[in-house]
């Protein structure tokens, strides 16, 4: 039987990026989809590249917008979804990274 499918878990923005056709950024706990990225550029991707440099910043300025307003929101006394306070140290910066064709890979 064939593979049809492979989940990568990295912290590592680059890796997700040189890997992957589709990225999955999920918060902090519990997990929820914060957003749904899919990679376009063509494999071998080059890291040096302006369009990877370009992808790999989109990616970080959606995680750390996240963090700056739920941590915006408990300096003025609210709480996030759930009940949960926010941990600027651990804060949203997971990704599932997988594969759903043969040679190719992309992020879930």
């Amino acid at each position: 039987m064939p593979i049809k499918g492979v989940i990568l878990v990295t912290h590592n923005i680059e890796e997700a990026v040189l890997m992957c056709d589709r990225i999955l950024v999920f918060s902090k706990s519990p997990g929820h989809i914060i957003e749904d990225i899919k990679v376009e550029l063509p494999q071998p991707r080059n890291r040096l590249e302006s369009d990877f440099r370009d992808l790999v910043e989109r990616i970080y300025v959606a995680m750390t917008a996240r963090l700056a307003a739920a941590a915006g929101a408990c300096r003025a006394g609210a709480l996030p979804r759930h009940g949960h306070r926010y941990d600027s140290a651990a804060g949203f910066r997971q990704f599932a990274v997988g594969s759903d064709r043969g040679g190719g890979r992309r992020a879930l």
